[in-house]
């Protein structure tokens, strides 16, 4: 323990500063409380805790402080005081005195819990592990030094094992929300980066097969006749559409412009989905459209059945899956299909 005081011929004003160890304070009003010192001495990086308490002088115009450190283990060098910025409104000189009042030594004074560990009151050790003064921070928590009660794990970390100091990133593929333990793995119709504390579903028109995907390219595109939706193949394909592969909903459209209407090798056939194309009809959940039957056609699209592809008429040639009808060859006739 330490006493500092201050002591004038007139009353005081201005500021002071203290120094430990090569660390400075803030400034001080002349008559600062103990708790503005206190605040003041912690904020320095050579020192960790302190205990303060003030009186005034009974003469002189001043006032003392008893300074007790509290972790800084053994004894401790003085601390030092600026009064520059300190004047008595008579101008007379000032005077200050610091005095060491008691030792510190390492077996008396004890210092901060260790890190990992949790010190209750009466810690005799700074790794208690009685469960009475004190324990090693639990599996899904950690504690800093100093600590009187553990911290959880925050969302997207883990610990496993005691006494530790912090926690664990979670992995990819796996799921760590408060307190976590043991990371879990990444449901099947989600992916999780690492640090996740929840999973992201599969892109639409995607699913996961799998559990711990650890991104969505693992992700895998929804089958033919089928469409998938939060991570999962939700149903099947509409009827009067098609769908080939990686479709997000079950009647997917595709837009077209008039010259690529009747282009079934060419634009349709490059499509993973969409509405049923001329000269096909698509029933429900077809991945691939299916030709009118021989001598029928169908000149518009989402066609459902046979019944949906018309009869061939007189003097022309319904080829299997050409929605436009041909004209009869020369040296040749065409009845009308019925």
């Amino acid at each position: 323990m330490q006493s500092l005081t201050t002591a004038a011929s007139a009353t005081l004003s201005g500021s002071f500063t203290l120094e430990f160890e090569g660390s400075v304070t803030a400034s001080l009003n002349f008559d600062a409380s103990a708790d503005d010192v206190k605040a003041s001495l912690e904020v320095l990086p050579t020192i960790n805790s302190v205990s303060v308490s003030r009186v005034p002088t009974s003469v002189n115009f001043g006032h003392s402080w008893f300074i007790t450190f509290n972790d800084n283990v053994g004894n401790q060098p003085l601390l030092t005081i600026d009064t520059s910025s300190l004047v008595a409104i008579d101008a007379s000189p000032i005077s200050t005195t610091i005095h060491e009042i008691l030792a510190g030594s390492s077996s008396s004074m004890g210092g901060k819990c260790s890190p990992g560990y949790v010190c209750l009151l009466g810690a005799r050790t700074p790794t208690p592990n009685d469960q009475t003064t004190g324990y090693p921070a639990p599996p899904g928590t950690y504690s800093l030094a100093g600590a009187s009660k553990e911290t959880g794990c925050n969302p997207g970390t883990y610990n496993p094992t005691h006494g530790k100091s912090f926690c664990l990133i979670c992995p990819a593929g796996s799921i760590c929300q408060a307190n976590t333990t043991i990371p879990l793995p990444c449901e099947k119709s989600e992916f999780c980066v690492e640090g996740s504390f929840k999973g992201e579903k599969c892109p639409i028109g995607t699913y996961g097969d799998s559990t711990s995907l650890t991104n969505s390219s693992q992700c895998l595109p929804c089958p033919g006749a089928k469409f998938c939706r939060d991570g999962v193949v939700s149903g099947d394909c509409s009827q009067g559409h098609f769908c080939r592969s990686g479709m997000g909903e079950p009647t997917p459209e595709v837009v077209y412009n008039p010259s690529q209407l009747f282009d079934i090798e060419g634009f349709w056939s490059q499509q993973n989905g969409g509405q049923c194309p001329p000269g096909h009809y698509c029933q429900n959940a077809t991945s691939n459209p299916v030709q009118c039957p021989n001598s029928t056609t169908r000149s518009t699209t989402h066609g459902v059945d046979t019944d949906d592809c018309g009869l061939c008429p007189a003097g022309y040639i319904c080829w299997p899956g050409d929605p436009v009808p041909t004209p009869c060859y020369t040296g040749y006739y065409c009845k009308e299909v019925r």
